[in-house]
């Protein structure tokens, strides 16, 4: 048995598709950096287009996909750090500043291969 890495559609159409509103289980490292590049792309894209119809377009742009993209991010976050045994309360700690580092950490850290309270191994082939 093997965890399968998936690819950026598959990350991408699953947080989106799946998991948008879902706070519960699992997400993989490759989860959750694919959907992490993602929203990083969607919203310089999308400012990079509206700088080009102007100003307050590009405003507008960016402002749309990030209050589209902030649930399906903040639902991805908390279900990696349960991927790494770790509750998502700690993400609000990262408004410290100091709160970073581990968060950081542990969404960089490979997945707590046993079942945990969160539920099964995520993406796990025979």
């Amino acid at each position: 048995m093997y965890q399968r890495k998936l690819s950026f559609s598959e990350a991408v159409d699953r947080a989106l598709k799946c998991n948008y509103f879902n706070f519960g289980g699992r997400a993989s490292l490759s989860d959750f950096w694919w959907f992490l590049l993602f929203c990083m792309l969607s919203f310089v894209l999308g400012v990079f287009l509206g700088g080009v119809l102007g100003e307050a377009v590009a405003c507008a742009i960016g402002v749309f996909v990030s209050v589209t993209l902030f649930v399906p991010m903040l639902s991805m976050a908390v279900r990696r750090l349960h991927d790494v045994n770790r509750s998502g309360w700690w993400l609000p700690f990262a408004i410290t500043g100091i709160g970073l580092v581990p968060l950081l950490i542990w969404f960089c850290s490979s997945s707590h291969m046993d079942m945990n309270v969160y539920g099964d191994i995520p993406n796990m082939v025979d």
